[in-house]
């Protein structure tokens, strides 16, 4: 079901219907043949099984920086189901404990043995950054105060939640609208994963699925969570394509244990493996049919989400193309309405102007798209 639901989810139709974001799908291959060459390595240790696994995990960073979060996953494989923290002696005579000297000295040669994929990580995160900051990608702390940023990651962990379960109102684009965040939202937001974290803890002593998923789940957003605010989106759907793996691994076993007492549990289980895979078949279907061009697309994120500056002004850039300038026209107006400072509305506005011959018009749009790139530039 775990593999199904993965499949099928709306949340995962960006990855795949967005041609750039084909690295989402081709990183999270090289993801779990990191994770299968690293669970044989654990089984039958040798050098170049470790040189594999750890050649595998560099061709997964080059093809998306995503994977800076694959050490720390596989620390919890060694929990579980590896379960390498404990001794094999342990392992044989489970009511025995561990002596602490042995936990000692199995922790610490876990440890090293990852210090060659931190390394990587590390490499790769600080390359990202100074690419993203050259770029001009990654937002100064200026413009987005840390408790604003702190703020919506908050809330982006529990909507990713809520998407899980009600995969509603998805969009290519979710604009980042500092001043809609409610604080109080956000400590609510805080306080749930709080409460589940804890809850986490407390059971998942014999039940280390709920560890594993959750630390999983939680762990791999970090770095796209928006702590560090790259782009201009709140959040989105791409971002959840390895997380939602922790959040299935923790339902996949939790279930069946749930229900474990239950007469009909196989009869329960299979009912609502289908209902579910069908429902969420069907929502997978339709969120696909916003992909098919750049109207449905972009007009779907309008409709679904608030002041979408971004979306009115790529369907302004469709409308364009196929000459319909006047609707253009009214687009970037639109986008320039909710985001006054953004340069490439006002030059598109120009272009359109032009191509209507309205030359005043758009020196004037010209002159703004200057102006705001300047302030841009100076704010960097």
């Amino acid at each position: 079901m775990q593999s199904t639901a993965f499949a099928v989810h709306p949340m995962h139709v960006e990855s795949v219907a967005w041609i750039a974001e084909r690295k989402d799908v081709l990183s999270t291959l090289f993801w779990m043949l990191t994770l299968l060459a690293y669970v044989s390595y654990v089984k039958r240790p040798a050098t170049l099984r470790y040189l594999v696994t750890i050649t595998i995990f560099a061709i997964g960073l080059l093809t998306k920086p995503m994977l800076v979060t694959l050490p720390f996953v596989l620390l919890l494989l060694d929990y579980w189901p590896l379960n390498r923290f404990d001794s094999p002696k342990a392992k044989r005579q489970s009511h025995r404990s561990v002596p602490v000297v042995n936990k000692r000295r199995i922790l610490y040669r876990i440890i090293i043995e990852k210090i060659p994929f931190i390394a990587l990580s590390v490499v790769s995160s600080v390359i990202t950054f100074l690419v993203q900051l050259k770029g001009s990608a990654v937002a100064h702390i200026d413009i987005l105060p840390l408790k604003v940023r702190a703020a919506n990651a908050f809330l982006s962990y529990a909507r990713y939640i809520g998407k899980l379960f009600w995969p509603q109102n998805l969009a290519v684009f979710y604009p980042f609208d500092a001043d809609s965040l409610a604080f109080w939202q956000a400590a609510m937001c805080v306080l749930l994963l709080l409460v589940i974290s804890i809850f986490v803890i407390r059971f998942g002593r014999n039940r280390k699925y709920l560890s594993v998923g959750w630390f999983w789940f939680v762990g791999t957003l970090v770095p796209v969570v928006g702590f560090v605010q790259i782009g201009l989106q709140a959040l989105a759907d791409r971002y959840t394509y390895i997380p939602y793996i922790g959040l299935f691994i923790m339902i996949a076993w939790g279930l069946p244990e749930l229900l474990s007492k239950w007469p009909q549990r196989k009869n329960a289980l299979g009912l609502l493996m289908v209902i579910s895979l069908t429902a969420l078949g069907i929502c997978t279907h339709q969120q696909v049919s916003f992909w098919n061009n750049n109207f449905t697309l972009f007009s779907h994120a309008i409709e679904v989400t608030q002041n979408n500056y971004i979306a009115h002004n790529n369907r302004g850039v469709a409308y364009d193309v196929i000459g319909r300038y006047e609707d253009a026209i009214e687009d970037y107006k639109q986008a320039i309405r909710i985001k006054p400072d953004l340069a490439e509305a006002h030059y598109n506005l120009g272009v359109a102007y032009h191509s209507l011959g309205r030359y005043q018009d758009a020196i004037e749009a010209y002159q703004q798209a200057i102006n705001q790139a300047g302030r841009c530039q100076g704010t960097l």
